[in-house]
């Protein structure tokens, strides 16, 4: 979605979300999309920014996220 020009935070996380949440077994702790040096939360993607996810799967949480936009 981002690839093709979307650049709207809220449409950007309920794609992200309706993903992962579409995964039997997966639990969505949180997804957050901020900006990549400040971390202040953003409305658009206009310059670098860091989409972080937490989830469990079974008794595992997982964190990670990517930087978008560079």
């Amino acid at each position: 979605m981002f690839e093709s020009g979307e650049r709207r935070v809220s449409t950007l996380l309920h794609a992200v979300k309706e993903t992962i949440e579409s995964v039997d077994g997966i639990f969505l702790q949180y997804i957050e999309i901020r900006d990549a040096e400040t971390r202040e939360r953003i409305e658009n993607v206009s310059r670098p920014a860091v989409i972080a996810v937490a989830a469990v799967v079974g008794p595992t949480r997982l964190i990670d996220n990517i930087v978008v936009g560079r």
